[in-house]
């Protein structure tokens, strides 16, 4: 499978399969079932990708730009510094993603169930539709939501369900340590000690699940 351009892959099973660097620019992978595949660094820019199941996958460095996620099953991925510019993620399952130095901008994250993300350093900026149905037990550390348009009214109960630091850049008059930020840490933590703390407070939601 490494040179798909394009080609119709519709409900495909690829679990498990090795895919680092396949080329699917454009490939039909609606619904496709990719649990646990490697797909490390993969070229699926406008890949049609809709309801497709990538349950803890290897997604690191892949690029998806303009993609269409809509529904995908992606819980538990690892979608580090994955290019995901423009992609459709509406509805997309992403609870306890990781998502640390992913670029979204211009992405849309509506309705995106993203309970326990780690979303560090991802990249969102005013282009990018933000308005996921959850945020509950995500960690957010590095990231500039200033520029984000979501309206105060929806972003800020959004954002008091998530754990950050110090070095989250808030709109809507939002302050670390403060309410109704007053579980997040006034400081710009190290990794590990954002990792335990983070980590903590997720232990202490009734709804989150074990580590």
């Amino acid at each position: 499978w490494p040179h798909l351009k394009g080609d119709q892959m519709f409900g495909a099973k690829m679990n498990g399969a090795n895919l680092w660097g396949a080329e699917l620019q454009g490939a039909d992978l609606g619904w496709a079932k990719m649990q646990g595949a490697n797909l490390r660094g993969a070229e699926m820019q406008g890949a049609y990708l809709r309801g497709a199941e990538m349950q803890g996958a290897y997604l690191g460095w892949a690029k998806m730009q303009g993609a269409n996620l809509w529904g995908a099953e992606m819980q538990g991925a690892y979608l580090g510094w994955a290019e995901m510019q423009g992609a459709n993620l509406r509805g997309a399952e992403m609870q306890g993603a990781n998502l640390r130095g992913a670029e979204m901008q211009g992405a849309d994250l509506g309705w995106a169930e993203m309970q326990g993300a780690n979303l560090r350093g991802a990249e969102m900026d005013s282009s990018t539709s933000f308005n996921p149905a959850t945020l509950r037990g995500a960690g957010l550390k590095e990231v500039d939501y200033t520029t984000l348009t979501t309206d105060c009214a929806r972003l800020v109960p959004l954002l008091a369900e998530t754990f950050g630091d110090a070095s989250v850049k808030l709109p809507c008059g939002l302050v670390p340590g403060k309410a109704p930020l007053e579980h997040w840490s006034d400081e710009d933590l190290s990794f590990d000690d954002f990792e335990n703390q983070w980590h903590a407070w997720q232990r202490s939601l009734d709804d989150q699940p074990p580590e």
